[in-house]
């Protein structure tokens, strides 16, 4: 149960929540006959068990069905090799099993043996032959040498690995990457039979290592890797030696961490740092191996940890590019003009909102040359074929040169203007389909003429039914803003 539950609230954590009614029917499905009279009264409810009541019920059944077997269940200890005075012959190590946690008006049974008279039902700390025959001596470990304790001692960060622990222990939540509150009714247990609170259970990172089912015991003193399941999860050998241990991969044999033996205490190495000291490469090794980061993080990595010479040279690579992008950056155009009219761009502009005068469309010219904007509010479409005649007389009136090449879209608006161009001697160049990049001049307009038109509607409170004015006002203070395109010059200058 302490599993599915578990279980349950991780998918949750994930968003896939668990029906009550689902929980307990997985678990009345895994029961035995031993449970039938739970499984008949649950099955007999009108309403839904909750999860804690029916843990309390199947703990009471379970305590009478052991109370007939006379069977221990398996303990749930941690760090138990210590060495008490040596009052007897022979120094046993202290080990109780798991007990729930006693509630006012509810106390259950003591399922494990005293670690002094070996009779069940009691702890050291409630064993009267262990005070009769030692009065006045606290039940408690002596003074004298202590193995592998996690009650004695400073606070401790490294890990100890113990073979008489069953679990895996930390006394610091950061610990753990993953970790969900810990409902159980168990406690830890110690030698001097003492119970410990257990607060959380996760998941522990470390060392390359993958650690489950790890108890969050924040009044720990040690942090502890029991040695079961570290070979259990890991499929792996643990071999130990005077001054240190080995972790073997039972496939293929190789040792895979390694730690020393300190004070008679086998401490885990600790967690090594993944980028410092590391080799010093070129910045576009650097880059692939650590999964082709954006500029700004590849930049502050490669410096803050010296993975290289002070002089950052940026790493340029086709995968990021094929790989984060939409589409690939196009090649710069390699038109040239010399002269005003020489080229000019053209795209209609729709807007989403139909204006106060009842339009819904601009046209805008921009000669290559000069980057000068001319700017056509209309109703339609079509009204490009009435309102490009007008344009071509104007401007060539006013520069005294003619249009030599009209770039557009393949709209149709633009289409229907062949006949006209064809008999004007002006050429018309179109985009290839699926294909804006051809026109980026226009679009790139575009999306600036509409930018600072918002921007004017939204300071002065305009309603954007006035879009053509607010987007009119925006050509005209473009055509007289400073460029780096034309070096800092406007383009009506």
């Amino acid at each position: 149960m302490h599993f599915l539950k578990q279980t349950c609230d991780l998918l949750a954590s994930l968003g896939s929540h668990v029906s009550i009614e689902d929980m307990t029917d997985y678990i009345l499905r895994s029961l035995d006959d031993g449970y039938r009279y739970v499984i008949d009264g649950v099955n007999t409810r009108d309403n839904p068990i909750t999860f804690d009541d029916l843990l309390e019920k199947l703990l009471i059944q379970e305590l009478s069905i052991v109370a007939v077997q006379q069977q221990t269940p398996a303990p749930l200890t941690a760090l138990k090799a210590q060495v008490r005075p040596n009052y007897k012959n022979k120094p046993r190590p202290a080990q109780l099993p798991a007990q729930s946690n006693q509630r006012p008006g509810n106390h259950k049974p003591i399922l494990g043996k005293c670690q002094w008279c070996d009779v069940r039902g009691h702890v050291l700390s409630q064993c009267r032959t262990f005070k009769q025959q030692h009065p006045g001596i606290p039940p408690r470990p002596g003074d004298s040498a202590q193995v592998n304790t996690a009650t004695a001692g400073p606070l401790q960060t490294d890990f100890l690995v113990d073979s008489g622990a069953t679990h895996h222990i930390t006394n610091d939540l950061a610990n753990l990457a993953i970790h969900h509150s810990y409902t159980g009714p168990d406690s830890l247990f110690m030698g001097n039979g003492s119970g410990l609170n257990i607060s959380h259970s996760g998941t522990l990172l470390i060392n390359g290592l993958s650690l489950s089912n790890v108890l969050c015991v924040p009044s720990m003193k040690q942090k502890i890797i029991s040695v079961s399941q570290l070979t259990k999860q890991t499929n792996s050998a643990v071999l130990f030696m005077p001054h240190s241990f080995y972790v073997k991969d039972l496939q293929t044999g190789q040792t895979t961490h390694k730690g020393s033996c300190i004070d008679g205490l086998y401490q885990w190495p600790a967690p090594t740092p993944a980028v410092h000291n590391v080799r010093k490469d070129s910045p576009t090794s650097w880059h692939h191996k650590l999964g082709h980061p954006s500029s700004s993080i590849f930049k502050f990595i490669y410096q803050h940890f010296s993975l290289g010479t002070n002089q950052f040279q940026q790493s340029d690579s086709n995968s990021c590019q094929i790989s984060k992008s939409l589409k690939l950056p196009f090649n710069e155009s390699t038109l040239i003009s010399y002269y005003p009219l020489e080229i000019i761009f053209s795209d209609v502009w729709t807007s989403p909102i139909l204006s106060i005068d009842g339009l819904c469309y601009y046209c805008m010219f921009v000669d290559h040359f000069t980057r000068y904007i001319w700017l056509y509010p209309m109703k339609c479409k079509s009204d490009v074929q009435i309102i490009f005649p007008k344009f071509k007389t104007l401007v060539e009136n006013f520069h005294k040169q003619q249009i030599k090449i009209l770039y557009t879209d393949n709209g149709g608006e633009y289409i229907g203007l062949r006949p006209f161009l064809s008999n004007h001697g002006i050429s018309h160049h179109t985009t290839p389909p699926h294909t804006p990049e051809h026109n980026g001049i226009s679009e790139r307009r575009n999306r600036h003429i509409a930018e600072i038109g918002l921007a004017l509607l939204h300071h002065s409170g305009i309603p954007l039914t006035y879009w053509p004015h607010a987007m009119t006002t925006a050509a005209y203070l473009i055509n007289r803003l400073p460029t780096p395109i034309l070096k800092y010059q406007s383009p009506y200058f």
